[in-house]
């Protein structure tokens, strides 16, 4: 991909900015795995384009991304799994940690035909995609690792959530999960965002909530961050309630790479403006050109 192709992508993510959200909800489809379980998975765009992997965040799906997905160019490849015990994918018994998550990922893309892909997460995404990156380099074209940090074991907040989380029950109060989205942004999220979001984290049950969790505590990446080589574009909201601005730090130290910080708002960026977001993804891609493609690809 050249640099030639950003400013028509930019022009396309601008014009279709205007029909965002008011499309109905892409198609999904399940992908069985080797390890036995399958995910819900969406794609969109070219099948033989250069390959994006989504990753949401903890307690979340692959609608995280749906402000986004119609903004993104349609020559890209668009991959975007509910990752296991999330959304509508497969719930098992165990297994919740970052290489969990990274086996899935790679077995997905094995599954698709997909060598290299462009890792893009959110929060707990973002750590899995890291993760991916240390675990198997040749699979990571290039990194966007959005509200990121190297652990979240530090965390006061994060531990004080924990605790709350061991004295719920199920099923979770939709208030309580709308709460827990709201604190993601720093204004308001739009109604019909806030109720997808609240809807698809009901799905998760709460021992998966928990395990997830407790594979996030038990992880700190800061001492494999600088093994890293994949081209990396860091981006935070400047109103992050949730992520420390000590984190962000140890973050920037640990992995020197590009960075965006998004004025006026929170953890997830990719909600509160998505516009700028997918013009911001578009323009890394095209700075940083890859041969990230489909094994099926001419």
């Amino acid at each position: 991909m050249s640099r030639l192709r950003v400013a028509p992508r930019a022009l396309l993510a601008l014009a279709l900015a205007a029909c965002a959200g008011r499309e109905d909800p892409p198609p999904t489809h399940r992908v069985p795995l080797a390890a036995g379980i399958a995910l819900d998975v969406v794609e969109r765009g070219d099948p033989a384009g250069e390959t994006l992997l989504l990753l949401h965040g903890y307690g979340e799906s692959w609608r995280s991304w749906e402000p986004v997905l119609p903004l993104l160019p349609p020559d890209l490849r668009v991959v975007a799994p509910s990752l296991r015990g999330h959304g509508d994918s497969d719930k098992p018994g165990c297994c919740y940690r970052q290489q969990d998550f990274v086996a899935d990922a790679l077995a997905l893309l094995d599954t698709l035909g997909v060598e290299r892909a462009t890792w893009v997460g959110f929060s707990m995404g973002s750590l899995v995609a890291h993760q991916a990156a240390v675990e198997s380099p040749d699979r990571v074209a290039r990194l966007v690792l959005v509200g990121t940090a190297p652990s979240v074991a530090g965390d006061a907040g994060t531990r004080q959530f924990a605790a709350a989380l061991a004295a719920l029950r199920e099923p979770l109060d939709m208030e309580w999960l709308r709460d827990y989205h709201r604190a993601s942004a720093a204004g308001a999220l739009p109604p019909a965002l806030l109720e997808t979001m609240a809807a698809e984290s009901r799905k998760m049950p709460l021992r998966v909530w928990r395990a997830a969790l407790a594979g996030m505590l038990a992880e700190d990446h800061a001492a494999s961050l600088g093994t890293i080589r994949a081209p990396t574009l860091l981006i935070w909201g400047e109103e992050d309630s949730l992520l420390s601005p000590e984190e962000r730090e140890r973050m920037a130290r640990g992995l020197p790479a590009a960075r965006l910080v998004f004025q006026g708002r929170g953890h997830a960026v990719h909600w509160e403006d998505p516009e700028r977001f997918a013009r911001e993804l578009v323009r890394f891609l095209g700075a940083t050109p890859t041969g990230a493609r489909s094994r099926s690809a001419p």
